[in-house]
């Protein structure tokens, strides 16, 4: 009988720490999932940026070079001063 009993407990003692160990490896599971999510989002976030500012250096150089060119159309160089004006301004 004793040694049913210390089966029996032994058996339970197993199932619950199985039972925790399952725990911890969901919680952990969830937590990298967070984590690969949280570091996905910051990439495209900085991939955003970074198109961003490519764009803007595209265009400034472009602005740039419209208003050295002597032959471009004065309102066409307005329009470039002006673009270059706005963007130093928000920095």
């Amino acid at each position: 009988m004793r040694l049913l009993q210390a089966q029996a407990d032994d058996s339970k003692m197993r199932l619950e720490y199985l039972r925790r160990r399952e725990e911890r490896e969901e919680v952990d599971s969830r937590m990298r999932i967070d984590m690969e999510k949280k570091r996905q989002e910051r990439e495209a976030a900085d991939s955003e940026r970074m198109q961003q500012n490519a764009k803007m250096k595209q265009k400034s150089e472009l602005a740039t070079e419209i208003l050295s060119n002597p032959n471009v159309d004065p309102s066409v160089k307005a329009a470039a001063g002006d673009y270059l004006k706005k963007l130093f301004a928000n920095d």
